[in-house]
């Protein structure tokens, strides 16, 4: 027997098991999972009281705020997909999204009103709703908490394989590209989060990375499945997040190197250290060892090097640390940590390969790609949403395995130690998403590469295979 998985399943036993445990932190506002649980069900009764049904997609437009945490929950909970928006994005970026996602219901942040609103007016069937007492909050107080209760129990019922969330790239070189992430492939990660980010009861974890990066790398449900507690942060403000670290006693956290090069230069960072043990996951870029190293003797913290891209869930890789590397000088410490590590416990196979995908051994200098053969329903995305005039016969979606490669730079003592942004990667017309029949065997070849055929032409060919 083959049971389902969506990581609703985790939260549904966290709120059973852990009700009288604080879930969230949010300034002055704080819910135990109890209460997570019964505002969750009942803002997903809401979404179906306005029309929506499973499939639909509900976009969000928000910081890291409580009530955006419970629509990662809530949204899927109801049947719909979620589609969330970066908000550092332009109105036009938005509108863009929204019509090629085909949103029905922007859920927005009161800071975000008047660019909703303007969005509507332009967009047909777009309907908003501000998360406010008046707007969202009026709607959670008409659905009565029997009824919420109810709705967890057909968490069963979804299908593993649908869309759960669908995920937009940030368009700094092209229109943004929707990334279809379902209920089994981030079930999946959110294991891995688990397992590979060391999440336990008694964690504290802090919202620095934003929830609209890959569903804040999962762990809008990751922190649940563990028990542990969310504390939200809206911006990133270094004095603020040295006070909230100290105050609810953060104990893990994730986010780009950007954010600890600014917390390293505020002024509020001289002499401070955190009281109790705090493990930072950075990622996104890859953190120089500099970096780590100053880190970790000037704030005391334990910096952990993650990689991965919206397509693989996100996580697929993590510098593993071993015990027996304590001793070395903080130096050579950071020139390991700077490293992007092993594939993770339920990302299938990961290598560094060459051009024509043979093993590559490390020579130094010369470039390499990470390599991933995910099998169906991992933690690889099973899709991508393409603009209309670059549709597949399936209508938008492009179903099938992941074998998906890379562009890395390494250097002789350090594999994968330098990774180029995933969105350049997509974007730039060597390595750009395709399908193509090749001469490689149908077992190696990733299916969007068109690497070169035997007499050295790149193939163009654009059959589906």
């Amino acid at each position: 027997m083959r049971a389902p998985l969506s990581p609703l399943q985790f939260v549904r036993r966290a709120v059973g098991v852990y009700g009288d445990r604080v879930a969230v932190v949010d300034g002055p506002g704080r819910f135990t999972y109890a209460e997570f649980k019964d505002r969750c069900g009942r803002l997903a009764l809401a979404l179906r009281e306005l029309g929506l049904g499973r499939g639909d997609r509900v976009a969000i437009l928000s910081p890291n705020t409580w009530r955006a945490l419970e629509v990662y929950t809530a949204a899927p909970l109801a049947g719909c997909v979620l589609v969330p928006l970066n908000t550092r994005l332009r109105e036009a970026d938005y509108e863009y999204i929204l019509r090629h996602s085909g949103t029905r219901l922007l859920l927005v942040d009161p800071g975000f009103g008047e660019v909703a609103h303007a969005l509507a007016d332009r967009i047909d069937g777009v309907q908003v709703v501000e998360l406010t007492d008046g707007g969202s909050e009026a709607l959670l107080d008409q659905v009565p908490s029997a009824a919420a209760a109810r709705i967890w129990h057909e968490v069963d019922d979804l299908d593993e394989a649908s869309a759960i969330t669908l995920n937009y790239t940030s368009g700094t070189t092209a229109n943004p590209k929707g990334v279809i992430l379902t209920h089994r492939n981030t079930a999946l990660n959110v294991l891995n989060l688990v397992v590979h980010g060391r999440l336990r009861l008694d964690d504290v974890y802090l919202h620095v990375l934003p929830m609209f990066h890959v569903n804040g790398w999962g762990a809008v449900w990751a922190v649940s499945a563990a028990g542990a507690r969310h504390v939200c942060l809206a911006k990133v403000d270094p004095p603020e997040v040295f006070r909230l670290i100290d105050q609810e006693g953060v104990t893990v956290a994730f986010s780009a190197p950007t954010v600890l090069v600014m917390l390293l230069n505020d002024p509020a960072a001289r002499g401070w250290r955190p009281r109790q043990e705090l493990r930072w996951y950075v990622g996104g870029a890859p953190p120089p060892a500099a970096l780590i190293a100053r880190a970790e003797d000037e704030l005391g913290i334990e910096v952990v090097h993650v990689y991965g891209l919206t397509e693989t869930g996100p996580w697929l890789t993590v510098c593993e640390w071993r015990r027996e590397w304590d001793a070395l000088p903080l130096e050579e410490r950071a020139a390991r940590k700077a490293r992007q590590g092993v594939g993770q416990l339920l990302c299938g196979e990961v290598a560094v390969v060459r051009e024509d995908l043979s093993p590559w051994h490390g020579t130094g200098g010369r470039w390499g790609r990470s390599w991933c053969a995910d099998p169906p329903s991992w933690t690889a995305t099973t899709g991508i949403r393409r603009p209309p005039r670059r549709r597949s016969p399936a209508g938008g979606f492009t179903p099938g395995t992941w074998r998906w490669c890379t562009r890395t730079a390494t250097s002789r003592s350090s594999i994968g130690r330098r990774t180029s942004s995933s969105a350049a990667a997509r974007t730039s017309p060597r390595w750009r998403w395709r399908r193509c029949c090749t001469a490689i065997p149908r077992s190696w070849r990733p299916r969007w590469w068109a690497p070169r055929t035997p007499s050295g032409v790149r193939c163009r060919r654009r059959t589906w295979c």
